[in-house]
């Protein structure tokens, strides 16, 4: 894989066994996000795709939790929300379609990185991880994320492609070369995830048996980030990854 000559200076790190004390947070969707994270020009439905979910930006923005994070207890919408309304079935498959792509061009992104087709491929994993984060910030847009005990009222399947968003996850991170840089975009975005399941899971959107998968996930990732950082010479982070699908492996061990 190729990088850039002229790449900014690493930013300050941490000294070894310091905590810290904020990992970068998740910015708010531009528009262009907002325009159902229209990354692949490519796809023939996507004028047809915003359309039938008639979905206002502003909206979205209101309804979601602060971050993009999940509340891992029951809380009233604040006012002038407007309630959560679930797609239709029409909209549900284009919503699983899109998904699917999204899945799937990230997948051959992936592999085109090494060697295959340099020009397509992934120049860095932070290129990698922000398609992830874009696409579980598109899935979190459809959950009812607001009153945990309508959530399952709202699920349709979105709960197993963050589980393949996950796992994948795994193999991403195997593969590709880690930085300082990027370390910390790999922890904000297992966090992300690990707030999630969390979510899902006290909202019981979750069989027992996804639950015992997640939690194999969550435990190959612990022992994965260590030695990656490992073989990267990646230090200072012991604190967060103790913190690794801590809450996760709470509510499934």
């Amino acid at each position: 894989m190729s990088t850039y000559s002229n790449a900014p200076n690493s930013p300050l790190h941490p000294e070894p066994d310091s905590e810290i004390s904020e990992l970068p947070k998740e910015t708010d969707f531009d528009e262009q996000e907002l325009d159902f994270l229209d990354l692949n020009p490519d796809l023939n439905q996507r004028e047809q795709f915003k359309q039938s979910i008639s979905i206002d930006s502003n909206q979205l923005k209101s309804e979601l939790p602060e971050d993009y994070k999940p509340i891992l207890t029951p809380s009233p919408a604040p006012p002038n929300v407007i309630p959560y309304r679930k797609l239709s079935n029409t909209q549900q498959l284009k919503f699983m379609n899109y998904a699917d792509e999204r899945l799937m061009y990230i997948q051959r992104r992936f592999i085109q990185s090494f060697g295959l087709n340099q020009g397509i491929g992934y120049i860095s994993l932070s290129e990698l991880l922000q398609d992830d984060k874009n696409l579980i910030n598109f899935i979190w847009m459809s959950i009812n994320s607001t009153d945990l005990a309508l959530l399952k009222n709202s699920l349709f399947g979105q709960t197993d492609y963050l589980i393949r968003i996950a796992n994948d996850l795994l193999e991403y991170l195997d593969k590709m070369i880690v930085t300082i840089e990027n370390s910390k975009e790999i922890l904000k975005l297992i966090s992300s995830l690990n707030d999630k399941f969390s979510y899902l899971i006290d909202g019981k959107g979750y069989s027992q048996t996804e639950m015992v998968r997640i939690n194999g996930i969550a435990e190959r990732t612990r022992l994965l980030i260590v030695e990656v950082f490992d073989k990267f010479g990646i230090e200072g982070y012991q604190y967060e990854i103790s913190k690794i699908y801590e809450d996760v492996l709470d509510r499934t061990g």
